[in-house]
């Protein structure tokens, strides 16, 4: 396979509304879709929606490598069986993975931050039941299932032990370690990777997430990269930078030069 290049299509400036031109633009292989949120009925849903993702597949032949969950920050994914939010959590799974099957998409990302971050041994039996159950559906479709978490390696082998299936590994990501555990990325890649499923996304930052070019945060980049150079990974490297946002938008008044040094700064280290 070797790598690929990709970018999540809530990223890009227009929030996504030309991502695939963007994406075939740039040269890049692929596209992260965000499966959207409850407030607007999670639209990957529609089969309308999910032929025009296909017809621009298709029309700038790039890859969409998985669907994010990011609206499980603010739906608990440990929520208590019996509940409504657990009931609500458990729909938001079908809608992933059916999604996912119709549009041929080989990965669904559960993320596990904010509402859904883990914090007791309780909380992560529960969000173990959830994600097996995610599992046990995506694996009678075909798909995978990847965990982003910053959880330590411990807590994260943990999980993996109580999911207790084959389609599921850790989604990895650049800076959530750091951000949000106040971890060592470096050392905590090393620990886990042959957990990883290939797909991980890469941003930077120092007080806040996504708002530095690749590099020049403090998130140690290039040593991770190091590590993948080592490993000699094979698989998805997607940035999650958001080019439209406060940091990243400020460095040039088109905001598509800052986009393609970041795509420049993937693309030199990636030479293994």
């Amino acid at each position: 396979m070797g790598v690929k290049i990709g970018v999540c299509n809530e990223a890009l400036p227009g929030v996504g509304v030309f991502a695939p031109r963007i994406v075939s633009e740039l040269g890049l292989d692929g596209m992260q879709i965000e499966m959207g949120t409850e407030l607007h009925g999670y639209p990957i849903s529609q089969k309308k929606i999910q032929k025009y993702y296909l017809d621009e597949q298709q029309k700038y032949g790039i890859e969409y490598p998985c669907i994010g969950m990011s609206d499980l920050d603010f739906h608990p994914i440990h929520s208590k069986p019996g509940t409504p939010m657990y009931d609500f959590v458990k729909k938001m799974m079908v809608t992933a993975v059916d999604a996912a099957a119709a549009m041929e998409i080989p990965v669904i990302m559960v993320c596990c931050f904010e509402q859904s971050l883990i914090r007791t041994d309780e909380e992560l039996e529960r969000a173990a039941k959830m994600i097996r159950y995610a599992c046990d559906l995506a694996g009678e479709k075909g798909v995978t299932v990847g965990w982003e978490t910053p959880l330590e390696e411990k807590k994260t082998r943990q999980l993996l032990d109580l999911v207790d299936r084959k389609n599921i590994g850790v989604f990895y990501d650049s800076q959530n370690y750091k951000y949000d555990s106040g971890l060592e990325p470096v050392a905590e890649l090393e620990k886990i990777y042959d957990l990883l499923i290939p797909m991980l996304h890469v941003k930077d930052g120092v007080d806040s997430k996504s708002d530095h070019l690749l590099g020049t945060g403090n998130t140690d980049f290039f040593g991770q990269m190091e590590v993948l150079r080592k490993h000699k990974y094979s698989g998805w490297i997607i940035s999650e930078n958001y080019y439209d946002r406060v940091g990243l938008r400020d460095m040039d008044s088109d905001w598509f030069v800052t986009l393609k040094k970041d795509i420049e700064i993937i693309r030199r280290v990636i030479d293994w």
